[in-house]
């Protein structure tokens, strides 16, 4: 720029643009990234089912790749909860469902540790009930 100075002329000040320019961009950015992250978690939250009924656990997952899982409770083996601060605070976690042949996540679960129990105990009253017959 000095090139562009007149005769005589004598640079006093140069400005910079603000790096601090950025933020308020960047902040967008993660809104918006934050804001598409919000829409994928409400369409996973609508679009999940899972019953536990008296013989068997159903579910069905996903909104463009459906997931159907059927598991009939004497397959299963072990049930196993999983959760951060935040999910242990506001009651939601990760349900892991082992079988012999296969484990299946389910992923923010309200009331997990209920959800295992009453699964549990579905399991066992099904087996009771399958032993005596």
């Amino acid at each position: 720029m000095q090139s562009n100075l007149l005769a005589g002329e004598t640079l006093v000040y140069k400005a910079e643009v603000s790096w601090a320019s950025f933020i308020p961009h960047i902040l967008l950015m993660f809104v918006l990234v934050g804001f598409i992250t919000v829409i994928f978690r409400y369409i996973e939250c609508i679009s999940t089912e899972i019953e536990i009924t008296n013989r068997r656990i159903l579910a069905e997952t996903g909104f463009l790749e459906i997931v159907k899982i059927d598991f009939q409770l004497d397959k299963i083996e072990n049930v196993s909860v999983y959760f951060d601060r935040i999910g242990e605070f506001l009651d939601y976690g990760d349900v892991v469902i082992s079988t012999a042949t296969e484990d299946c996540l389910f992923t923010a679960i309200s009331n997990p540790y209920e959800f295992k129990s009453v699964l549990l105990n579905q399991a066992e009253a099904y087996n009771a009930s399958r032993i005596k017959t």
